[in-house]
């Protein structure tokens, strides 16, 4: 047991700016020299400084009240475990140009600057350390380090656990921030490195936050119980964030703001106290395979003019929205499930446009997708199903694109177009609706073609108040109320349309509606058209026996699901696809028309449509009722009879 005190250097040390030409112990040249349960007390300077290419075992030994506590430098490979360094005006631990080696199993405190500090090109690994109470950061690597930080632990007084910046390139793995003034770990400038499977908890600022132009990948890393946001990215940053948790925040999940050009992916997000995940400024990143879940604001937020790519998400039981897209935002929303979001499972707003394709949206008590204000999104190909109140809305002066779309199973309305909203609808199959399939009021004035309204528990369609639009080569049938109401001051265009209401209403014109109503085939039945004494509209009256009627709502349906898909892909490019599925609950099959968009077997191992037993994945399949089936053309280029029913088809 050695007590030693400093004495003056005889060799200075390279950097300048720090009183480090004392020290009590210099071990130079290549020497291997042992230093067991020490004590050394620097009273300024350096404790113990390591230089060239020596390679010292540094054990069980107290350093305390020196400006730096040890200092490796050179080509040292220096062994420092099991020691105690403390009470120094600078940091604990510094590591610069290329020293390696192993400091490990060390307890650091009290040193203003860091704990540890490495910088240079160093590369050395630091494992199973106790950080605590430093004031600066319980690490700091710079410079082009190259360390490695392992199962370390940074807790008390810091303003932030890790913090990585200049070129560094660092590897962390399971290290541990808790309680950090600032933030666990800081990425910045032009670091990248690899941080995975280390727990950030209860900073007072982000768990953790990446900016400038960082480039790190997160990986497996929980992040909870933190006073700001999870996690922050900014600036012109990049990287990989996947499979991490960040959950039961005080503020947002995730926030990305800047030009962040990122790849966000099988994260999960929960429980966080605003929103789930939020972009704005020029975010162009990616997300997928997220789940996002019980947020306390929208899970996902897209706002001023960022524009991600967001795919395959599930984005589920928030308190408020399931996605919120505002501003002049726009982006690519694909394949994702949207449920249980006790407002609006999705709402477009501001002058947003953003293609919303093939995904899920279902459950919410507040309504499916709500369009407002200025938004011209595109809706294409989604499943809208099992909403309170509409499952689809376009108020204000929104003007959206709707087309191809399942819209199921609401409480309330299908579809809801008021305010001064218009936009396109077509090719949109709608059915079992508990009030009307579509209702337009207000002054809209949509343009809605070739749609499929079935089972309403009100009017099919219903146009009112001040509303116009036109209403063209739709198939409306099955309503409990008349199939088209047409009332207060509307003036629709209304015409070719198919009408099957077996006596429970075709088209009723009431009030004081006006615009043109020709040509429409309305089933020749009791109650086929009723018309008001201060109707204005120019109307046609004329129906056609029920065979006829049907006919015509086979060709329509034929139309409606067969245009979009070859429309959209050169016939060269894909197959048609033609499957039976039976429906046990109805008398007869439902047939389900597929495409193919690889120019081999559809049905071949490897093909897009075969699922992992073998069977078809029906995702981009059309539904087509079975009284569709004979009108569809004979050149299919496979048939699937299939043993038990597909219960979910995307249009």
């Amino acid at each position: 047991s050695v007590e030693v005190s400093a004495e003056k250097a005889t060799k200075k040390t390279k950097e300048s700016g720090h009183s480090e030409d004392w020290f009590c112990i210099s071990i130079q040249g290549s020497s291997d020299v042992v230093i067991d349960g020490c004590l050394v007390i620097g009273q300024g300077g350096c404790g113990i400084a390591v230089y060239d290419k020596a390679s010292p075992k540094i054990l069980d030994t107290e350093v305390r009240a020196s400006n730096l506590g040890i200092q490796l430098r050179g080509e040292s490979v220096a062994t420092v475990k099991g020691c105690n360094v403390h009470s120094c005006t600078q940091s604990c631990i510094k590591v610069v140009e290329d020293a390696a080696g192993e400091v490990s199993n060390n307890e650091l405190s009290d040193c203003p600057e860091a704990g540890i500090v490495a910088s240079g090109r160093s590369t050395t690994e630091f494992k199973f350390n106790k950080i605590t109470n430093t004031l600066g950061c319980g690490a700091v690597l710079r410079g082009h380090t190259r360390v490695r930080l392992e199962d370390n632990e940074v807790s008390g007084k810091h303003v932030n656990g890790y913090q990585a910046g200049d070129e560094s390139d660092v590897f962390l793995l399971r290290n541990k921030a808790k309680g950090c003034d600032g933030s666990g770990i800081v990425v910045y400038d032009k670091a990248k490195g690899s941080f995975f499977s280390n727990e950030i908890v209860e900073t007072h600022l982000a768990g953790a936050g990446v900016r400038d132009h960082a480039e790190p990948v997160f990986n497996n890393n929980v992040i909870k119980q933190c006073l700001g946001s999870g996690l922050v990215v900014t600036g012109n940053a990049k990287g990989i964030y996947c499979e991490n948790v960040v959950c039961n925040n005080e503020c947002t999940g995730i926030g990305i703001s800047g030009d962040v050009h990122a790849l966000f992916d099988s994260n999960t997000v929960s429980h966080n106290g605003a929103y789930g995940v939020w972009l704005q400024d020029n975010v162009r990143s990616t997300f997928q395979g997220n789940t996002v879940e019980s947020n306390a604001m929208a899970g996902l937020s897209v706002n001023h003019n960022a524009n991600p790519m967001v795919h395959r998400n599930i984005i589920r039981d928030g308190k408020s929205h399931g996605v919120l897209v505002t501003g002049q935002a726009t982006g690519n929303f694909t394949q994702n499930t949207v449920s249980g979001n006790r407002s609006t499972n999705v709402l477009l707003m501001g002058t947003s446009n953003s293609m919303f394709e093939r995904n899920t949206v279902m459950g919410s008590g507040g309504g499916g997708v709500l369009v407002r204000e200025k938004a011209t999104s595109s809706i294409v190909n989604n499943t809208i199903e099992k909403n309170s109140r509409a499952n689809l809305a376009v108020l204000d002066e929104a003007s959206p694109e709707v087309t191809t779309n399942l819209i199921q199973d609401g409480d309330g309305r299908g579809i809801v177009v008021t305010g001064s909203a218009s936009g396109e609808f077509r090719e949109n199959c709608l059915s079992g609706h508990g009030l009307a399939g579509v209702y337009v009021g207000g002054k809209a004035k949509p343009v809605m073609s070739l749609n499929s309204i079935t089972g309403s528990g009100a009017s099919g369609l219903v146009v009112e108040d001040s509303a116009k639009g036109v209403y063209s080569r739709n198939a409306i049938s099955n309503s409990c109320c008349a199939a088209v109401a047409l009332q207060g001051a509307s003036e629709p265009k209304v015409y070719e349309n198919t009408v099957l209401h077996s006596g429970r209403g075709g088209i009723w014109l009431g009030e004081r509606a006006g615009g043109i109503v020709h040509g429409n085939f309305v089933e020749d039945a009791e109650k086929a058209w009723r018309i008001g004494k201060d109707v204005t509209a120019n109307v046609e009256v004329m129906t056609r026996p029920l065979e006829e009627v049907r006919d015509h709502i086979r060709s329509v349906r034929a139309e409606q699901v067969l245009e979009s898909p070859f429309r959209r892909t050169p016939s060269s490019e894909g197959h048609m696809v033609l499957v039976n599925n039976p429906s046990p609950e109805k008398d007869g099959s439902e047939v389900v028309l597929g495409f193919s968009r690889v120019p081999s077997d559809p049905f071949s191992t490897g093909n897009q449509f075969i699922g992992k037993d073998k069977s078809p994945d029906t995702t981009g399949f059309s539904r087509i009722p079975s009284l569709a089936r004979e009108a569809l053309p004979d050149t299919v280029d496979a048939e699937l009879h299939m043993s038990s029913p597909i219960h979910r088809v995307i249009s």
